[in-house]
This record gives structure tokens, C-alpha cells and sequence, in this order.
């Protein structure tokens, strides 16, 4: 895999979040930030939606959605308000979930995330889900590099977790980097563990 530049654009109202702050120190993002609203028309490898965007997204192959809605015509919406947060199952192969542990996560409020394929689970339904996003063209966004595009969304806010307190919360922002790395398709992310490592005995 390729050790160059990723760039990220984190759309945010907060631009000294830990979220910008876990982008800023890594070494290999190139991170741009934007207010709703106020977003750029450049490309970009990965976009982060903490707010709501308030205008179509720039070209991307990925985005992931911080408990908010990515926008019109995204395969996964945010449904109902679910009455049990707590994650109960999770994807081990997913790259994302790479020395994240999910377990006992506190989550105060969170929606069942509708569409796509479930990748952590409460007994409520969903609480993050990840699906293709061809019709990337819509609203000016459109797949970069020839590839299709894909949409990471959780049913909740970073902030109504205990994750920024967890050492899964840089590990979770590392591995959407890996995982949105243009060179990054033929190779797991380095220095990760295998799944089966993962998974308690």
C-alpha cells in the first residue's frame, strides 16, 4: 500500500474538535476543514461529516457520516431513535474496525441507521452501516479515479460517546484513512491485526 498523502476534508462547526484534532496529527492527512455550508469543490480521498454539510459534497471515493445525514440521495439515511444503544455485534473484517474494540461502548443517544449493510449492531437495529455510493455524481459529487464511491454512517454523534476517552478513537480515524488511501485496495492498512487476532477466544 501506498505510504502517501491522504486527503480529508472534515466538515465541521467545530474546527478544534477531537475529531479535527485526531485528523491533524496524523501523519499521512493532508486535512482540509470547513464549515456547513461553506464547503470546497475540490476532490478529496476521504470526507468527514461531523455537522450536516447545508450544500452538495465535493468528489470523493469516500465519506464517512458522524451521526448526521451525508445528504440527498445517500443509500443510508438515519431512522428512528433506537431504545438500546449498546453495540452487541460487530463486522471483524471490516478495515475500520482494525484495534477498534467496540465493546461497552457509552453511546447517550443514537438512531437506527437505515440502507446498506449493518457493521455494528444494537439490540435497537443498525448503529453503523456502510454502503456503495455509485450515484456519486449527484449534487456535483462524483467518483474520483475511476472507482466507485463508498458511505460510512453512524446512527450516533461522537460527542454522545465515551470514544474520544478509548484508545479505539484514533485507531477508528486511522483506519478510515488506511481505508480511503488511493493506493490502499490490494493490501490490508500495515500493522494491523488479523481478524481472527480480534476475536476474544
Amino acid at each position: 500500500a501506498s505510504d502517501g498523502p491522504v486527503s480529508v476534508l472534515l466538515v465541521t462547526a467545530k474546527p478544534q474538535s477531537l475529531t479535527a484534532e485526531a485528523l491533524r496529527v496524523h501523519p499521512r492527512v493532508a486535512l482540509d476543514i470547513a464549515a456547513p455550508g461553506k464547503l470546497p469543490s475540490t476532490a478529496h480521498d476521504l470526507i468527514v461529516i461531523e455537522d450536516p454539510p447545508g450544500a452538495p459534497l465535493p468528489p470523493a471515493t469516500h465519506v464517512v457520516a458522524l451521526g448526521v445525514s451525508p445528504g440527498a440521495g445517500a443509500p443510508l439515511t438515519l431512522g428512528d431513535a433506537a431504545t438500546a444503544n449498546g453495540i452487541v455485534r460487530w463486522d471483524y473484517d471490516a478495515a475500520y474496525f482494525r484495534y477498534v474494540d467496540l465493546r461497552d461502548l457509552i453511546i447517550q443517544n443514537a438512531h437506527v441507521v437505515s440502507g446498506g449493510h449493518a457493521i455494528a449492531d444494537s439490540a435497537s437495529g443498525p448503529m453503523i452501516a456502510m454502503a456503495p455510493w455509485p450515484e456519486m455524481e449527484r449534487g456535483g459529487l462524483s467518483p474520483t479515479r475511476g472507482v466507485g464511491g463508498e458511505l460510512v454512517v453512524t446512527g450516533f454523534t461522537v460527542d454522545d460517546t465515551d470514544l474520544t476517552l478509548r484508545a479505539a478513537f484514533p485507531n477508528l480515524m486511522a483506519n478510515f484513512v488506511d481505508w480511503s488511501a488511493p493506493d490502499s485496495k490490494t493490501e490490508p492498512p500495515r500493522g494491523v491485526l488479523s481478524p481472527s487476532e480480534t476475536i476474544d477466544a
